[in-house]
């Protein structure tokens, strides 16, 4: 028994010896793993923060603040740093018709500079930072030169080249290549502002996911994603007004002054030319009338429209009368009791003057191109009773500058005046009532001036299918960035 009891006891010992060098190696070995992920994030953390530097001061050099720049990563061990030009691609489309889209801007090689630490990666693509593990799609640290705001979209696009590769203590250099204005390009006649136009992005990167979510966040636009294909989609919208609320709507800006000015204050009340700045509005957006005037040609084209004989003084509701020549209407009735009236200018608005609408339908003018107007003394539908609604003018993106009304007498006009591509400015003496959309105004009218909004306008829409203007302002420029290791 005293054997055996001898025995046990240096089992017992032997036992918890075992238990304890199997604890310790046990927290060694979770020591090690905690410490080694310590390093690891560590490393990351620090590489991210080098990274949003570099991409801060490649702006710089990129968007001509600098010629050149010298980078330190910092010591990445046996882990490595690469420049690789092949990765991923980027399309700019512009559809201006259904049949017809044109590529504003293509590239495949957007090009990184990319940090490997086992599957993790760290890249400076395209202005931007991303963070990527394995096959996640990856992440935004940083955001990318990619503006659009107020419907207008600025994308300086930098592209690396090189092809080199480093580890350990990781220096070098980036220098400013060409850089090529793709867009507006007036050799190609791409132009703004863009006039009803969809612009369509597609990016293809390894941090796909990182574009999406940036993309999703900061833009207003439809965004598909395709993690299968590493691909992200995006069509830029602009919300578009199809009513009327305001004597003047403008794109741009409202000039009173006729000096480059802007409203003079924010207090309602009467302007220098009589306008009440309550009835102003700037920033807004309404759709070009352009294809609906293109559509009314091609429909008129067809043999479906009456000719406009200019000898008649009297035209009846219910019609579409069309020219393709030159036209001033003047000393003109429309009788609008069978019917609204279309007139269809594919040519030149010369003049309007003296125009009655009788009635209880609607007038609608479409014209290609349009002289100044009316002139002194003339007077478009202003007869007592009559509203806004019942004249509507319609003008074509082609007119850039427009002078309405004269210094003659006092011309008077009662309806809409739809013009939003166009830069109007006001003249004399000028009578108006209802409802001026434009891209721009500038006011040199006298004091005696007065426009007025037709509360009768609050209840009308767009009578046609407005195309949304997706853009407005549209500036691609592409900048080559060379990257070296020293």
């Amino acid at each position: 028994m005293r054997d055996r009891r001898g025995v046990s006891s240096v089992l017992g010992v032997v036992m918890i010896l075992g238990i304890t060098v199997m604890m310790v190696t046990s927290l060694m070995v979770i020591g090690v793993v905690a410490l080694q992920a310590s390093q690891s994030d560590s490393k990351l953390a620090q590489m991210e923060n080098s990274m949003s530097q570099l991409s801060s001061q490649a702006s710089l050099v990129a968007l001509g603040q600098s010629s050149s720049y010298q980078f330190d990563l910092g010591d990445v061990g046996t882990d490595s740093v690469r420049v690789d030009e092949d990765a991923g691609s980027m399309l700019i489309e512009m559809n201006v018709s259904e049949e017809e889209d044109i590529i504003i801007y293509e590239t495949d090689q957007l090009g990184a500079l990319v940090f490997e630490h086992g599957d993790h990666e760290i890249a400076y693509q395209a202005g931007g930072v991303w963070a990527r593990t394995g096959d996640d799609g990856g992440t935004m640290l940083s955001p990318p030169e990619f503006h659009y705001r107020d419907a207008t979209l600025t994308l300086p696009i930098i592209v690396i080249s090189g092809d080199d590769s480093t580890s350990g203590q990781v220096t070098g250099g980036f220098a400013q290549g060409d850089t090529t204005t793709e867009f507006p390009n007036v050799t190609e006649d791409l132009v703004n502002p863009v006039d009803n136009a969809t612009v369509k992005i597609s990016i293809q990167s390894e941090y796909h996911r990182g574009w999406y979510e940036y993309l999703e966040e900061r833009s207003e636009g439809e965004i598909n994603h395709e993690p299968d294909n590493q691909t992200v989609e995006m069509e830029l919208t602009m919300p578009f007004e199809d009513g009327f609320s305001s004597a003047i709507a403008v794109r741009d800006r409202y000039d009173p002054t006729g000096e480059g000015g802007g409203p003079p204050d924010d207090t309602p009340g009467e302007g220098p030319n009589g306008v009440n700045e309550s009835e102003i509005e700037e920033g807004v957006y309404y759709p070009s009338a352009s294809q609906a005037i293109e559509d009314e040609i091609n429909d008129c084209l067809d043999n479906v429209c009456d000719e406009f004989d200019e000898s008649n003084d009297t035209f009846e509701g219910g019609t579409v009368y069309f020219t393709n020549e030159s036209l001033e209407l003047s000393d003109v009735e429309f009788v609008t009791d069978d019917g609204d009236i279309r007139v269809v200018i594919d040519g030149k608005l010369e003049g309007l003057g003296d125009v009655s609408v009788s009635g209880e339908h609607n007038v609608s003018i479409y014209t290609r191109d349009i002289g100044d107007m009316p002139g002194g003394g003339d007077s478009v539908n202003n007869a007592e009773g009559n509203d806004a609604v019942q004249f509507r003018l319609y003008v074509h993106s082609n007119v850039g500058d427009w002078d309405l009304g004269s210094g003659e007498d006092d011309p008077a006009f009662k309806g809409i005046i739809y013009a939003p591509s166009t830069d109007i400015t006001i003249r004399g003496n000028f009578d108006f009532k209802g409802a001026i959309v434009a891209n721009e105004i500038t006011d040199k009218g006298s004091p005696a001036t007065g426009i007025e909004f037709d509360p009768a306008l609050e209840r009308e829409d767009l009578e046609f299918e407005a195309e949304v203007d997706a853009i407005q302002y549209l500036h691609v420029t592409e900048i080559e960035i060379a990257i070296d290791f020293d």
